[in-house]
């Protein structure tokens, strides 16, 4: 009986907490580009490029079916949430494949700046890398056990949201860059802690790997190989 009321509560804390993470990086993606692609008129924003576009447009979708996912759980609308999630894993291989081509668009638009193109690249290559692992391994799990699931895909979402953070108003330095990531992926462990009594093993995984992958990135996008890479792209196009 006990066990059964523990499970039935940690349902409970579920359809609050995974709902709520979804509708922060929502805020946070919309605070972020609001305004210049969702104030903007979104389809009308003076984006650089179709590509650009597009890649807007799916990031966006991917956000949006994360928030609309954990709500129909919580409704306990699971067809729509398996018909929804067939969709989702389509957003999913498209993600990576439009940023990397958008990453690589950006570099071959500017001529100039080859630190900040470094920079650029850099972390969208870590974001990139995130992504496809964690949403890769969340998928798989969707059948197999449903709280890594939830976990990978969520902190999948999280390893994304850079471009975004670095837009919000107060972000002024790297340190509240990092700041703001620290408190997301504290927010999964406090909930682990609350809810579990110890730290799932897919949060773990997932906090380490975008740890490592953002240090990584702070460090090789100030070598020369970084701006080596930048100006190879750029001569590529010419």
């Amino acid at each position: 009986m006990a066990s059964t009321t523990g499970a039935y509560g940690r349902r409970r804390l579920d359809n609050i907490f995974f709902p709520a993470m979804a509708l922060l990086a929502l805020a946070i993606v919309i605070n972020g580009f609001g305004r210049s692609y969702f104030f903007a008129g979104m389809v009308r924003a003076p984006l650089p490029s179709p590509l650009v576009h597009a890649h807007a447009a799916i990031l966006t979708t991917w956000i949006a079916v994360q928030v609309l996912q954990p709500v129909q759980v919580a409704a306990n609308k699971v067809e729509w949430h398996q018909r929804l999630g067939t969709f989702g894993m389509l957003v999913a291989v498209a993600v990576p494949i439009i940023a990397m081509l958008a990453a690589i668009g950006e570099v071959r638009r500017h001529p100039f700046g080859i630190r900040d193109l470094a920079s650029d690249f850099t972390f969208a290559i870590a974001a990139i890398v995130d992504f496809t692992i964690l949403a890769f391994l969340g998928l798989r799990e969707r059948h197999r056990d449903l709280s890594a699931h939830k976990r990978l895909m969520l902190l999948a979402t999280i390893s994304i949201l850079g471009p975004a953070i670095g837009r919000l108003w107060f972000v002024t330095s790297p340190a509240i860059y990092y700041a703001v990531f620290a408190i997301l992926l504290g927010l999964v462990i406090a909930f682990d802690r609350t809810s579990l009594r110890r730290i799932h093993r897919a949060t773990i995984f997932g906090v380490v790997l975008i740890v490592v992958s953002q240090g990584l990135a702070e460090i090789l996008w100030r070598t020369a190989a970084a701006a080596d890479l930048v100006v190879w792209i750029q001569n590529a196009h010419r």
